[in-house]
């Protein structure tokens, strides 16, 4: 008892601990992603030797953390998993499969856990980590100049260049896609007056970017485009103290015109499209030739396009045959036998085709839960345009992966409770 007290007292005082080292070195291997057979073995060893220490350094915080309605969401939703897939699935594979997701949505337990007991190791921790993610981002920008297209190969073949740690392909492009656009939110954000925070966010911009761009991923590359023009509106809107019902008015009345738009001149925009891109060759260009195409010339114009649109629709089949709970349980959620249930290239859409409604609600619950404290910003709310940039890359990407759920739900969150006052979060982490 006596250790246990003593461990205790330096877990809560000092910026370095035993568990914070254990966190550190789950986050090099998870944000990693490397290809090796055994890193999903480390990543659940590591996470679960965290949880362990966790507990014994500081029960009362540990037991704060897990009664949070995000961890109560996320046991029913692994429970939702195991009842559901162990019948087809074997004991052994959904075991796999709830230690997938355990470490894919545990980044939340460190936010919650050090800002609980200790604001220094929660700063420490973050730090570490945006160093961490930005290795591996300029990592991957190296891998993939030196490796042209290399992430479309990695999708299809994850061991296609052997066992390389670069933080899993078109997964650290969402992340960055995301992050990108939360910086960017805060270099306009004019409460913000730390010169270094500017600063940091004005030269971090550039690989985040850089990265979307050299993975290849039209649709990634499209999300990260209308991500910096929400966050132009809403800088746009918030410089002006118009009331809400007239910016109401503005901006369906500016929705409209650009419909408009669209309707009268949809041919002439594909004809610019395909004649700004006639002389490319690579991917991004192809595609958008594509939709230019199909603009200007219909719909037999654009094969691979409308084959990639109408993917989510054997998800959505998927659902319908079984709105409750999906059909996955069929095939115990086993990758390799859900081509003819899903059409994995929509994670929303793959998740009701997955998990019906049941999972699909746990699902938006628990990230309701993650990031509904998280958004004060001084006096007012961060723009949710990094939300909606997360909920716009799933519509038409299997999104589902450590990174974007270590920015989204422990990054961002912490960048937030650092930078602005910790007085209008919901209680007092000291």
């Amino acid at each position: 008892m006596v250790g246990q007290n003593s461990y205790s007292e330096f877990n809560s005082q000092n910026s370095f601990s035993f568990s914070l080292l254990l966190a550190v070195a789950f986050i090099i291997s998870a944000v990693g992603t490397s290809t090796t057979d055994w890193a999903s073995y480390i990543n659940f060893t590591l996470l679960s030797t965290w949880l362990f220490f966790a507990f014994w350094g500081n029960p009362k915080a540990f037991f704060f953390v897990i009664n949070k309605p995000q961890a109560k969401i996320l046991f029913l939703l692994l429970s939702f998993y195991f009842f559901t897939g162990i019948y087809n699935g074997g004991l052994l594979y959904t075991s796999k499969i709830m230690g997938s997701y355990l470490i894919i949505f545990s980044p939340f337990l460190f936010f919650e856990y050090y800002r609980k007991i200790n604001k220094k190791k929660l700063k420490v921790l973050l730090y570490v980590s945006i160093t961490l993610f930005f290795i591996y981002v300029f990592k991957a920008l190296v891998f993939y100049l030196t490796h042209p297209v290399s992430a479309r190969i990695l999708e299809a073949d994850r061991e296609a260049f052997g066992e390389i740690s670069i933080g899993g392909g078109y997964s650290l492009a969402y992340a960055s896609t995301i992050f990108a656009v939360f910086l960017l939110d805060i270099l306009l954000n004019s409460n913000i007056i730390d010169k270094r925070v500017k600063a940091f966010s004005i030269v971090a911009l550039f690989p985040l970017c850089g990265l979307v761009l050299q993975t290849k991923s039209t649709l990634t590359i499209i999300a990260l485009f209308l991500g910096i023009i929400g966050s132009l509106i809403f800088k746009y809107f918030s410089l002006f103290k118009w009331n809400i019902p007239l910016k109401f008015f503005i901006s369906t009345l500016g929705l409209l015109i650009s419909i408009l738009f669209l309707l009268l001149f949809y041919k002439n925009i594909g004809l610019w499209i395909v004649y700004f891109t006639e002389s490319s060759t690579d991917i991004v260009s192809l595609r958008f030739r594509e939709l230019g195409y199909l603009l200007s010339s219909g719909f037999g114009s654009a094969v691979y396009l409308l084959g990639r649109l109408g993917l989510p629709l054997i998800s959505i089949s998927s659902f319908l045959h079984n709105p409750l709970i999906g059909r996955g349980y069929e095939y115990g959620y086993v990758w390799e036998e859900s081509h003819l249930f899903i059409g994995q290239h929509s994670e929303w859409a793959d998740m009701l085709g997955n998990t019906g409604i049941i999972g699909f609600i746990l699902f938006w619950m628990l990230i309701f839960f993650v990031t509904k404290d998280k958004k004060i910003i001084s006096k007012r709310s961060v723009p949710p345009t990094y939300l909606l940039t997360f909920i716009l890359l799933g519509f038409f990407n299997p999104l589902r992966g450590f990174n974007p759920m270590f920015i989204l739900s422990f990054v961002i969150p912490g960048i937030s409770f650092l930078l602005f006052k910790t007085s209008q979060l919901p209680f007092d982490p000291k």
